[in-house]
């Protein structure tokens, strides 16, 4: 057909940055992977392979519904876009009016790479031989509250630590393992589409 004869002839450089996933996936669905595959080939060598494909050309309002419902995500458990949502994470609102969609597309895929500062988690063990783990909330004298992944508030004596570390961040690694390229790109599109930070009541951007 016309388009198996179109798709034989293109290369990656050749089709507009925003439709290249919608090629690579057209391509496939005709069964022709081998052509897939060639004009993959330049994505080989990076990171994410071809879900660099994925930081242009998605649909803010899919990735919003992503964001606020895809149960395999939980985005909202630990993340809030303004007033709505958890704080095990930093608030998201504005996060596109600073990070590019090739930041965002890292923080996803790669967590621990660039941890946003102060929500890298604490690991204590107290001498009655058990282990926590969270984000430090306050830090005072005698106590260390915290925040676990799943928004549970605790606090730890601190003369009964006996060692502590820095953890890992509280996003979980292989959070995308249930995002196809074309959900994982319409995320993104989301998050670069916040623009407006969030100004609590006091006057205090988030």
């Amino acid at each position: 057909t016309g388009v198996r004869t179109v798709l034989k002839e293109l290369d990656l450089e050749s089709v507009p940055a925003d439709t290249r996933l919608d090629v690579v996936e057209a391509a496939r669905r005709l069964g022709m992977d081998e052509v897939a595959a060639r004009m993959l080939k330049p994505l080989q060598d990076l990171p994410y392979g071809e879900r660099h494909l994925t930081v242009l050309g998605g649909d803010p309002a899919r990735g919003e519904e992503i964001f606020r419902n895809n149960v395999a995500l939980s985005c909202l458990r630990c993340h809030s876009v303004g007033d709505s949502g958890g704080n095990v994470g930093p608030n998201l609102a504005g996060i596109g009016k600073t990070k590019t969609a090739d930041y965002l597309l890292e923080s996803i895929m790669d967590p621990n790479k660039q941890i946003a500062e102060g929500f890298g988690t604490l690991i204590v063990v107290t001498d009655d031989g058990l282990q926590y783990q969270g984000l430090v909330q306050k830090e005072a004298d005698d106590l260390i509250h915290m925040i676990d992944a799943d928004g549970n508030r605790f606090h730890i004596v601190k003369e009964e630590i006996i060692a502590r570390k820095n953890g890992k961040s509280a996003m979980p690694e292989e959070l995308t393992k249930s995002l196809t390229n074309f959900q994982l790109r319409d995320l993104i599109a989301y998050l670069v589409s916040l623009k407006t930070p969030w100004v609590k009541e006091a006057g205090h951007e988030e």
